[in-house]
């Protein structure tokens, strides 16, 4: 599923991957990119969560919220029918 890709980097980012290599940490640069690519997602998406966080905060406390009647509700919205929860297993 991957494809061939040309990317330019500058001397210092050469010698960077260059001096990661040499140091063993990885085996070639694809996996140095690879890792950053990854970097990245995981940012974006500690970026989308903080800013999730920060407007649940902001929104205010809900007092009196029944967790069962809102799954419910979300549930039935989905067109999914409720499950009976089941007891827990006996030890």
């Amino acid at each position: 599923m991957s494809r061939p890709t040309s990317v330019r980097l500058d001397e210092h980012f050469q010698t960077f991957i260059a001096t990661l290599l040499r140091e063993g940490r990885y085996r070639s640069a694809d996996q140095v990119v690879h890792a950053g690519r990854a970097l990245l997602e995981h940012q974006t998406k500690l970026e989308a969560l903080r800013t999730a966080l920060g407007k649940g905060e902001r929104s205010g406390f809900i007092e009196n919220f029944d967790f069962d009647a809102f799954i419910e509700e979300k549930l039935q919205g989905e067109g999914v029918e409720a499950i009976e929860p089941r007891p827990p297993p006996h030890r």
